[in-house]
């Protein structure tokens, strides 16, 4: 309980820090390449509270993403800390849609504002086409935009029923989707559970991407949870 603790702590100092440099930036407007300073502090924020809390992390597939593209990133979302390992694999590249719910929490609600993300209100579906269209402009503009298409974490590590948002997103907007693995984060911080273990090991893998293009919705939905599943039972 003291370790989880000290973590906690840990991840509210990491997040004043950032708050704290970023300031000057928000309060005088600066943007770099249209981005806000906060999401050029994404990468180091991740770092910081992976470190913090002695989580060994792993990065791997970058091979597998051409920089000069945007895509619709999705993944597997096993925990809160996916958060932190996406940003160091992806920096500043991705946009996040988020429940609506995690805007509400103190210090790291204020950032995920600052860092562009998107909330999305699952229990209202004007809302949520909102953030839909939220995100259609985001992608005009060149960001690339990453959403769990499971809409919630899942409890033991398996894949839950994808949603179709996404990939109704894709086929109107002509990206590819980037799919991508997590693996270990729910032993650092489980679903419906406030304690944090530390010494944990976590990896994400970026996969190839799949074309949106030659396929509809509903094949293309399979397309993605089956190289994602594929990659967590291999």
């Amino acid at each position: 309980m003291i370790l989880s603790l000290y973590c906690w702590l840990a991840l509210y100092i990491c997040t004043a820090l950032i708050i704290i440099i970023g300031a000057p930036f928000e309060i005088f407007r600066i943007k770099f390449s249209n981005r806000s300073f906060y999401r050029k502090l994404g990468y180091y924020w991740g770092v910081w509270c992976l470190k913090s809390t002695f989580t060994k992390y792993k990065v791997s597939g970058l091979e597998n993403i051409d920089f000069k593209k945007n895509y619709i990133v999705m993944g597997n979302h096993l925990s809160y800390f996916d958060i932190f390992l996406v940003f160091v694999a992806l920096k500043d590249k991705v946009v996040f849609m988020a429940k609506k719910e995690l805007f509400s929490l103190p210090f790291f609600g204020w950032v995920l504002k600052r860092m562009d993300f998107i909330p999305v209100n699952r229990e209202n579906p004007r809302e949520a086409l909102k953030s839909l269209i939220a995100a259609s402009k985001l992608l005009k503009e060149g960001d690339s935009i990453l959403m769990f298409p499971e809409g919630t974490r899942s409890k033991d590590g398996k894949l839950q029923e994808f949603k179709q948002g996404g990939f109704i997103l894709a086929k109107r907007s002509n990206l590819d989707i980037l799919p991508f693995v997590i693996k270990g984060t729910d032993k650092v911080l489980r679903k419906d559970s406030k304690k944090i273990n530390p010494f944990q090991k976590v990896e994400i893998k970026i996969l190839p991407p799949i074309s949106s293009q030659d396929k509809k919705t509903g094949e293309l939905l399979v397309a993605v949870r089956e190289a994602i599943e594929s990659e967590l039972n291999g």
